[in-house]
């Protein structure tokens, strides 16, 4: 089975969104690595995805499931967790990165298919609009953000600009850029490629 999934960030206007494809026979892990990739988040925090009654979120020694979800019915591991075996079941999940500036992604599954071909997916359709900086400060810092860079008469322009070149590789930033190639560039990285076609994250992601 291979999903076609419409990813949208949350209460950022005009949205930003990607539409991918996706093999069913990867972990939510995986799954984390390919957002990650399409939307060109650098991945050093935390992630979890929400399901009806149902967790799963990377664990770590300082935190608990409790800590920011309370007492979820439905702990599971997302290393160890296929997607089908939620997705067929669910229509859409959320998925947050980054528990401190809280980047809550809306995932909608659009199609479910028949497998493609080995080495087709992960791959990006669409989409719209560059992400937000990592660490701006979540939704109200990202704001405040854009209103200094799209002054040119603000004094923390040019510094906003220079901070935020680790999110663009040295461009300069622009929240309307979207580059569809580019995106397949950083998704081949996250191909399937073992023996068994399941899809192998790489650290590039």
């Amino acid at each position: 089975m291979t999903y076609q999934l419409k990813i949208t960030l949350q209460e950022i206007d005009p949205p930003v969104w990607r539409r991918l494809l996706v093999p069913g026979s990867i972990t939510f892990a995986q799954l984390h690595d390919v957002i990650q990739a399409a939307f060109g988040w650098l991945g050093y925090h935390l992630f979890g995805f929400e399901f009806p009654e149902r967790l799963l979120v990377m664990k770590t020694e300082d935190m608990s499931t409790h800590d920011y979800w309370g007492n979820p019915l439905d702990y599971r591991d997302p290393e160890k967790t296929v997607i089908s075996t939620l997705l067929e079941a669910h229509d859409a999940c959320l998925y947050t990165y980054d528990f401190g500036d809280g980047w809550r992604h809306d995932v909608v599954v659009e199609k479910r298919l028949k497998r493609s071909k080995r080495g087709s997916v992960p791959i990006c359709l669409g989409g719209a609009r560059h992400r937000p900086p990592e660490d701006v400060g979540g939704v109200g810092g990202y704001e405040s953000f854009l209103r200094t860079i799209s002054n040119p008469k603000n004094p923390k322009r040019g510094e906003m600009l220079s901070w935020a070149e680790k999110d663009t590789g040295g461009r300069l930033f622009d929240p309307e850029y979207f580059y569809l190639p580019e995106i397949n560039r950083r998704l081949a990285h996250a191909r399937e490629d073992n023996v068994q076609g399941e899809l192998v994250p790489t650290k590039s992601c």
